[in-house]
C-alpha cells in the first residue's frame, strides 16, 4: 500500500546556499554566473587601486565563486564611482553615450537577471543594464533599461523581439527582475509583482555578457546608475528571488513588497551516507567506461578514465565518479552518474538503494539532492519503501544538458514507525538521457526551543539515533 503522506516540494525554501544566514547572496552557490555590487572590487585600474569618489572605473570584480562563474568586468570607456548613490549607498554611473563593461561568462537556458539602478529617461531606446549573449551571435538575454516614449522602463530582450515592462522607473530607485524559461519571459518590479510577460521562449545561450550596453550594440548605452546586478543560470523559485529581492530591498532602503524570508529549518544528522548506496548490477550490455563518461560533464569540465576512482564494469552503466580534489561537483567530492535509458521488461527501473533507515511516525523529514542532466532531460522516480511506501518524488525532471545541478527538496511526516529504504527509479518514458545525482540528504526537522543553543542543539541531534547498513530487499518494486 502507499500512504497518503503529504509530501511537500520546497523548491528553494530548503536549499541553504541561496543566501547565507546573514540573507546575503551566496557567493559559491553553484548557479550564480555574475554578482557586481558596487560597494566592493572597484577599481580604477586592472585590479589593484579602489576607485575613488567620481573617479574613473576600469574594473569591476564578480563576486561569484563557483566553478563556471563569469570573469570581472573590464572597460576601456571607464563609467565613474560615486560614493554616496542609491539608499546612501556607492553606484557605478554610467554617462549614456559610450560608457559600459565587457567580460566572459558560459550560460545557458533558463536565467534570472536581478538589478539595482536608477536610470533618466535621457538617452536612446533600450540603453543597457546586463545582458548575455554568444560571441558573434545575434541571440542574446538581458534585463536593460529602456527608453520608452518620454520616460524609462525594463526591457527584456533576445535577438530582434523583446518584452516591455508596463511602469516607468524614470529617475526611481527601482530593483527589476527577469526571469527566462522554456514557458515565458516575466519581469518583475521591486517584488513578486508582474512587471511585464510573454509566453515566448526567450532564451538563449552566452559566453560573454556586457553591462549598460545592449549587447553588442555601442549605440545604445545607459543612463543613470547600478548599485548591484546579478545573474543565476537558473529560473530561481518563489521563495529564492524573495530572498535575494529582500536582500537588496533591504541593503538599498527601496519599497518593496519582497519579505523577510523565515529562518531556514534546524536539521538533524543526515540519516543517508551519500556515497554508500547499493548500485543494481543487473541491468543491458553498454559502451565501456571512457565512451560512457568522456563526452560527459559538469559546470564545464569532462570526466574521462582518470576520473572514476570506484566504477561498475559497463553490464553496470552506474558510474561512481570523483572530481580529483577539484571540489567542482555540489558537494565537493564525487557524484553517481545513470543510464536513465534503460527499463526493465517496459518497468521503471531501480538503481540506487540504500536500507534500514529508521523513521518516526508523526516526525517531519526532509528530503533532498542534487540532479543535473547529460543529453536531454532525465526522469526519475525517488520513493521509500520497507514499513510503508512515500512516493517522493514522481517524475522529477531537470534542464537538459546545461550541466547545472538543481536542488530537488521534499518535506513529509511519515504515519508510520519503522525500517525504510530510499529508492532512486529512471523513468521508463525517459529515452536516451543519462542523470547525475550527488548529495543525498535524509534529515529530521528539528524544533529546538528557544534560545537556540549549542548545547540544546546536540541534545535534540543526540536523540535521533541512527541506521546499520544491511543487504536486503525490501518489498517494493523489482530490483533486477
Amino acid at each position: 500500500m502507499v500512504s497518503l503522506v503529504v509530501v511537500l516540494a520546497l523548491g528553494g525554501a530548503a536549499r541553504a546556499t541561496v543566501v547565507l544566514p546573514s540573507g546575503d547572496p551566496d557567493p559559491a552557490h553553484s548557479t550564480l554566473k555574475l554578482w557586481m555590487s558596487a560597494d566592493t572590487g572597484v577599481f580604477s585600474d586592472a585590479g589593484t587601486t579602489p576607485a575613488v569618489n567620481g573617479g574613473t572605473v576600469l574594473q569591476w570584480d564578480n563576486r561569484a565563486t563557483a566553478v563556471g562563474a563569469g570573469s570581472d568586468a573590464t572597460s576601456g570607456n571607464s563609467p565613474t564611482y560615486h560614493t554616496s548613490g542609491i539608499g546612501g549607498l556607492p553606484v557605478v554611473r554610467f554617462n549614456g553615450t559610450n560608457q559600459y563593461f565587457n567580460g566572459t561568462v558560459t550560460v545557458g537556458g533558463p536565467k534570472t537577471f536581478f538589478l539595482v539602478t536608477d536610470a533618466s529617461a535621457s538617452g536612446t531606446c533600450c540603453s543597457g543594464g546586463i545582458g548575455t549573449r554568444s560571441s558573434g551571435s545575434s541571440n542574446w538575454n538581458g534585463l536593460h533599461v529602456a527608453k520608452n516614449g518620454a520616460d524609462t522602463r525594463f526591457f527584456a530582450d533576445r535577438s530582434g523581439s523583446g518584452l516591455w515592462g508596463t511602469t516607468a522607473i524614470t529617475n526611481t530607485p527601482t530593483i527589476g527582475v527577469l526571469t527566462y524559461e522554456t514557458t515565458g519571459t516575466t519581469i518583475y518590479l521591486n517584488g513578486p509583482v508582474v512587471d511585464g510577460s510573454n509566453a515566448s521562449n526567450f532564451q538563449s545561450a552566452g559566453s560573454q555578457y556586457q553591462i549598460a550596453t545592449r549587447n553588442n550594440e555601442h549605440s545604445r548605452y545607459l543612463n543613470g546608475d547600478i548599485a548591484e546586478l546579478l545573474v543565476y543560470n537558473e529560473v530561481l523559485t518563489p521563495d529564492e528571488i524573495n530572498e535575494v529581492g529582500y536582500y537588496l530591498s533591504d541593503k538599498y532602503s527601496i519599497a518593496s513588497t519582497f519579505v523577510l524570508p523565515p529562518p531556514p529549518p534546524v536539521l538533524g544528522p543526515n540519516l543517508v551516507t551519500d556515497g554508500s548506496f547499493e548500485i543494481n548490477t543487473n541491468s543491458t550490455l553498454g559502451n565501456g567506461q571512457g565512451s560512457e563518461l568522456g563526452a560527459h560533464n559538469y559546470a564545464g569540465s569532462t570526466w574521462g578514465n582518470a576520473d572514476v576512482t570506484t566504477y561498475w564494469d559497463k553490464n553496470n552503466r552506474v558510474w561512481y565518479v570523483t572530481d580529483n580534489g577539484d571540489a567542482e561537483f555540489p558537494d565537493g567530492d564525487f557524484a553517481y552518474r545513470i543510464d536513465a535509458r534503460l527499463d526493465i521488461d517496459g518497468a521503471d527501473k531501480l538503481w540506487l538503494w540504500q536500507d534500514d533507515i529508521s523513521l518516526t511516525a508523526g516526525q517531519e523529514y526532509q528530503f533532498s539532492f542534487e540532479m543535473w542532466g547529460e543529453s536531454g532531460a532525465p526522469i526519475l522516480d525517488v520513493e521509500l519503501t520497507g514499513s510503508d511506501t512515500i512516493v517522493l518524488f514522481d517524475d522529477t525532471t531537470t534542464n537538459p544538458g546545461d550541466g547545472v545541478a538543481e536542488t530537488k527538496s521534499v518535506r513529509f511526516t511519515p504515519t508510520v514507525t519503522g525500517s525504510y529504504s530510499v529508492e532512486f527509479f529512471t523513468d521508463v518514458n525517459n529515452g536516451n538521457n543519462h542523470a547525475w545525482i550527488d548529495d543525498v540528504r535524509l534529515q529530521a526537522v528539528l524544533v529546538v526551543p528557544e534560545p537556540l543553543t549549542m548545547l540544546a542543539v546536540g541534545l535534540a541531534v543526540a536523540g535521533l539515533g541512527g541506521y546499520v547498513r544491511k543487504r536486503h530487499v525490501p518489498s517494493g518494486r523489482r530490483r533486477g
